[in-house]
């Protein structure tokens, strides 16, 4: 499909820069406007079909897993009712834009550990759906299992029984059960 658009491409940017020449209402033409490819979609597409896509399984071992699902992202099309359409035409959008945005950054950004929390403090405010899961997903959770048994056991060690207890001998008692399994 990539391939068909990019055969057309002359003829799509003469509709889209004829758009005002054209007989039709005003309204449409903003339509237009909105269905519009830039110059960085075009990129995108060039990119996509120039990239060489491995359906063997050694070479989805090379890719990160990032990298398979940006390219699942957008290859999918969805039949549509009339109720659910806005919403699900906003999750589509946002997905498609997310991959355009994560390609960009990608190529701008070497992936590591922090990466991703760099993508979206740079372009959370951009997907309202999206931003919220990777809210979710990239947050650390308030308590713990291990820190919880350490406080429990340091409030064991620090009973009234056990006031003659220094800091540094309480520090060390805790410190040493931790480390210590009987």
């Amino acid at each position: 499909m990539i391939d068909s658009l990019l055969v057309l491409r002359q003829l799509i940017q003469k509709l889209f820069n004829y758009k005002h020449q054209l007989t039709i209402q005003s309204k449409q033409v903003k339509k237009l406007a909105d269905y519009e490819l830039t110059s960085d979609d075009w990129n995108v597409f060039t990119t996509t079909t120039n990239s060489p896509n491995k359906t063997n399984s050694t070479g989805n071992l090379n890719k990160s897993a990032i990298d398979i699902f940006n390219e699942s992202i957008g290859d999918i099309h969805y039949e549509e009712s009339r109720r659910g359409e806005n919403t699900r035409a906003t999750i589509v959008n946002e997905f498609q834009n997310y991959r355009k945005y994560a390609t960009q950054f990608n190529l701008k950004h070497k992936p590591d550990a922090t990466s991703a929390i760099i993508f979206w403090r740079t372009y959370g405010d951009t997907f309202s759906i999206l931003r919220g899961l990777a809210k979710k997903m990239l947050s650390t959770p308030a308590t713990s299992v291990p820190s919880e048994s350490c406080f429990s056991l340091s409030s064991s060690l620090g009973r009234k029984e056990r006031v003659c207890l220094t800091g540094d001998n309480l520090s060390s008692s805790v410190f040493l059960k931790d480390k210590i399994n009987f």
